[in-house]
């Protein structure tokens, strides 16, 4: 049982870990980050691609003037939507109102398990 109790514990702080990385990550590009406005544009399927899977990308220019085409987590084509990108990697961008309810959902889960780990080792006889 303590094995067991030790395999959730790790398992939960790694969780933990990854969605509060996250989080700040999040949290850093939308208050030191650069916000524009994108375009949620097509992308042509490539050869490597299914045909039957249509992926979105938010086009959008750099203040520098560097044209940039992210994957977008949004699918309604055409629409405008402010985002916030790393000046020193504008490939990273967070797209304004999302909330990362990803990363809450691991930190949540993380949280559980190691609880759920030390009460388990704590009573296990």
């Amino acid at each position: 049982m303590v094995v067991l109790g030790c395999v959730l514990l790790l398992g939960g702080l790694i969780a933990l870990l990854a969605g509060a990385l996250d989080l700040r990550w999040r949290r850093r590009v939308r208050t030191d980050g650069v916000a524009v406005f994108a375009r949620i544009v097509d992308r042509p399927l490539g050869p490597e691609d299914s045909p039957d899977g249509y992926r979105p990308i938010l086009a959008f220019t750099t203040e520098d003037g560097r044209p940039m085409e992210v994957f977008s987590p949004r699918r309604v084509q055409g629409e405008a939507v402010l985002v916030h990108y790393d000046p020193a990697d504008p490939a990273q961008v967070v797209v304004f109102g999302s909330r990362g309810r990803a990363d809450v959902a691991f930190v949540v889960a993380g949280v559980v398990a190691c609880v759920g780990a030390v009460v388990g080792m704590v009573l296990a006889p």
